[in-house]
Formats: structure tokens, C-alpha cells, sequence
């Protein structure tokens, strides 16, 4: 692992909340925590990452033009096929990807280090 120790989280303990961007839209940010809190999901067959434990059926979404730096979040919303990117590969090496950016690969941003320009692929 590129973070011992550390796994895919929710930011937020009560998991998904309510967004402001549309009516029944939930949404709850990601971001890296202990392993013992890590997240438990699936790929299904529509390259969809689903959650399995928390947040049942929630899956994961990014911006429709994923770039550096982009926040990664779960919903559980139709508002999500529209306005949002939820496919995702598994690459050869292990790492994620949106479908519609596989030069880009989910990962952390490490405190106090500058992220790379964030240019549209």
C-alpha cells in the first residue's frame, strides 16, 4: 500500500448529507483515514464503485471533466449519471481511474505539497 496503514474514508461520520445543487441529491467527501474505518466496495459490471458497508449503494462520483485535484465523493442519486463522472477502470498496476480520464488515478494529497497545474486532460 501507498499509505500504510490508511484506507479510503468518509469525512464526514454521518455519512451521506444533503446537497444544496439539487433536491434528493446526498453526497459525503473521501479522503484518507485509518484502515480500521476504510471503506468496503465493488466494481459491478457498469465499472460503478459501490459501497458495500457504509453507505449501501452509494457510489462513487467525481467532477464530469475529472482533473488534478478534484474532490472524490459517494452518492446516491440519478442526479449523479448526469452531472458526474462514476465510472471507473482498475488499471494494470492497481490504481484507479475514471473512465473518461485514465491518465488520472485516485490518490491523496499529501499536506504542505503543491499539486501538480490543474489542466483539463
Amino acid at each position: 500500500s501507498s499509505h500504510p496503514g490508511m484506507g479510503i474514508v468518509t469525512m464526514l461520520n454521518n455519512g451521506l448529507q444533503n446537497a444544496s445543487i439539487s433536491p434528493g441529491l446526498k453526497l459525503c467527501a473521501l479522503g484518507a483515514g485509518q484502515a480500521k474505518n476504510a471503506l468496503s466496495a465493488k466494481i459491478d459490471t457498469n465499472d460503478h464503485i459501490i459501497m458495500m458497508d457504509k453507505c449501501v449503494g452509494a457510489v462513487f462520483c467525481t467532477n464530469k471533466h475529472p482533473m488534478i485535484g478534484n474532490c472524490v465523493c459517494l452518492s446516491n442519486s440519478s442526479y449523479v449519471e448526469a452531472n458526474f463522472c462514476y465510472k471507473y477502470v482498475v488499471n494494470k498496476n492497481g490504481t484507479l481511474s475514471p473512465t473518461i480520464a485514465k491518465h488520472l488515478a485516485l490518490g491523496f494529497h499529501i499536506p504542505a505539497k503543491k499539486l501538480p497545474c490543474n489542466e483539463k486532460p
